[in-house]
């Protein structure tokens, strides 16, 4: 009832099956999918006339074609998908291509999805998808954490505030004397302002970071509507691979070219497993670097070699 008189559409009541993680058991995955069955009859019944939308998970191609064929029959007006995680533009591409493949071509919402590398492929797979619609909290950071956008390269973010350093911000509470920014929020503001207690320089802060999200997915629009090339090129500039990758993939589903997607996916393998030696080589690195470090303390202040494999 609060549905029907608080919401233009309404989304079926689900239990994602990612709760616990990103790769749920099957017992989970069973739970969600039959939960979402049994409400969605609820919903049939007591809708009225209230627009709704079915609900698609499904972290893998088998688990996708298996939940949809379970929750499908309905009368729902369009889907909304939640794949997990969100962030990840190749999964993403999979679910709005599955959606397209099965003849759903508008009226499509993605949960939870407003990443960088992510909001051109739903600009990209609107000029195929009427109405596709995606949601997000990441702005509203600055209220929870006192997080601010970078405009000139929006993957860098520091606070303003007494938040703790964390291995995506690497400047902590930096003390500026003006806002580098001229959004209508910090031309209308001091920067001392953004230091204050309370929540009205957190909420300041999201209103920020929610311009600048905002002008990054309408850039990302107007540029999907010209030349082609011209998008993929800008997009492969601002972008990770992944993200002109994820096109790629999604024209190969609605297509149905099930070898250029088996491909394609291949591609993404790879460059997944290339990207994790990357990481573990850096991670060897770093490792090697302190030891050594700890061997030189060591060496000052009790005057011996010490073999520090065992404390690392």
């Amino acid at each position: 009832e609060w549905l029907k008189e608080n919401c233009d559409i309404g989304l079926a009541l689900d239990i994602p099956p990612t709760l616990s993680g990103d790769q749920p058991s099957d017992q989970e995955y069973q739970h969600a999918k039959n939960t979402l069955v049994a409400n969605n009859g609820v919903y049939e019944r007591y809708r009225d006339d209230l627009m709704c939308y079915n609900v698609l998970h499904g972290e893998t191609d088998e688990r996708m074609n298996d939940w949809y064929n379970a929750v499908k029959d309905t009368s729902f007006e369009g889907w909304a998908v939640g794949l997990k995680p969100s962030s990840h533009p190749i999964l993403q591409a999979r679910g709005l291509g599955f959606m397209a493949q099965n003849g759903h071509t508008e009226n499509i919402h993605v949960l939870g999805a407003s990443g960088f590398d992510v909001i051109p492929l739903f600009a990209y797979a609107s000029k195929t998808i009427d109405n596709l619609t995606y949601d997000s909290s990441s702005y509203n950071r600055g209220v929870i954490e006192r997080q601010y956008i970078m405009p000139q390269n929006m993957r860098f973010k520091m606070h303003f505030g007494t938040k703790e350093v964390t291995n995506k911000t690497k400047v902590l509470n930096n003390r500026l004397d003006s806002m580098p920014c001229n959004c209508p929020v910090c031309t209308n503001v001091k920067a001392e302002q953004m230091y204050d207690e309370g929540s009205q320089a957190g909420s300041l802060l999201s209103m920020h970071n929610l311009y600048w999200y905002l002008y990054y997915a309408d850039t990302m629009k107007i540029m999907s509507q010209g030349d082609p090339d011209m998008f993929r090129f800008y997009v492969s500039t601002v972008c990770k691979p992944t993200a002109e990758l994820s096109m790629d993939i999604f024209d190969a589903k609605v297509a149905n070219d099930d070898l250029e997607y088996e491909k394609l996916m291949l591609q993404a393998s790879l460059g997944a497993q290339k990207k994790a030696k990357e990481t573990s080589k850096k991670e060897k690195k770093t490792k090697k670097a302190q030891q050594e470090e700890a061997v030189a303390v060591a060496k000052e202040k009790i005057g011996c070699e010490v073999d520090w494999d065992d404390v690392f």
